[in-house]
């Protein structure tokens, strides 16, 4: 409320989105190094070589993203390369521990599509704050967001109790992946933003309303 003003509900939609969003993609991140040791059961080199993999593909991805998102829109761009993504979910944890050429592509595709897309995050949320305290609203809504990142871990290992590892993080991606779709594809945060407006009581004629924190100034 201190900088956001009437903002308020669509800082609190961004950071839910934002939220869903590490929390998809940092089961994969974090939990990685620890999956091909236990399940496909790789010797340490072959794990560095899938990590290599994933890691390239990230950047490429990021790169590629941006790009996309100058061509197409940012929103576009972003919900596309989340759709790709998950087509190379499941094909990653069922290819096996033969198959350790198959897994570095998927994981290269898998990565590029799903945490490559993060790069136009930023800018997403960015664009829906006013110039006059953009960064700070960024850097609020985006960093509380983050801590999708904290709890991902946690709640992929709870999650590998009754199930495997594999598992656990495929179903974390498949549907924090769908929600962040949903949100972004359908523009909630503005939605949000357009039902508050439409909700507050109209202005006295003369009243001049401050651009940045919503509040009434002047006589």
């Amino acid at each position: 409320m201190q900088f956001a003003g009437r903002l308020w509900p669509v800082t609190v939609v961004l950071m839910v989105t934002v939220f869903c969003g590490f929390l998809y993609s940092w089961p994969l991140q974090s939990l990685l190094p620890t999956y091909p040791r236990t399940e496909p059961h790789y010797d340490p080199g072959q794990v560095s070589n899938a990590l290599l993999y994933a890691g390239t593909g990230y950047a490429a991805g990021s790169v590629l993203v941006c790009l996309a998102g100058d061509r197409f829109g940012t929103r576009r761009a972003y919900v596309g390369m989340l759709l790709l993504s998950l087509l190379f979910v499941i094909p990653v944890f069922a290819v096996g521990g033969s198959h350790i050429v198959a897994l570095w592509v998927l994981l290269f595709c898998l990565q590029g599509t799903g945490q490559g897309a993060s790069g136009v995050l930023p800018k997403y949320v960015s664009g829906h704050f006013p110039v006059g305290f953009r960064a700070a609203a960024l850097g609020f809504t985006y960093n509380v967001g983050a801590l999708g990142g904290a709890a991902a871990p946690v709640l992929g290992a709870k999650l590998a109790e009754p199930l495997s590892l594999g598992t656990a993080i495929a179903v974390l991606a498949l549907s924090l992946t769908a929600v962040v779709i949903l949100l972004i594809g359908f523009d909630v945060p503005a939605r949000v933003h357009s039902w508050a407006d439409a909700r507050r009581p109209a202005l006295p004629s003369r009243a001049v309303l401050n651009s940045r924190t919503g509040l009434e100034t002047g006589p």
